[in-house]
């Protein structure tokens, strides 16, 4: 995990290799376990779910650089 952390801030980004699968065109994902599991959200705990559906929303969040003068 460490070589992919350093190498997405070295370079122009993540590539595939052992353990990394990229998908550039995926809209939402589901995940299901057949026991509950914990997780998080910005460090934040959320409680524990079986099931978990994450939509890529794109105009979600803005961001703006002020302009130094």
């Amino acid at each position: 995990m460490m070589r992919t952390i350093l190498q997405a801030i070295r370079e122009d980004g993540v590539s595939v290799s052992s353990g990394i699968d990229i998908r550039t065109e995926v809209e939402d994902i589901r995940i299901s376990f057949p026991a509950p599991f914990p997780y998080q959200l910005d460090g934040d705990y959320l409680g524990e779910q079986t099931s978990l559906h994450i939509e890529h929303c794109p105009d979600a969040l803005r961001l703006v650089k002020p302009i130094i003068v």
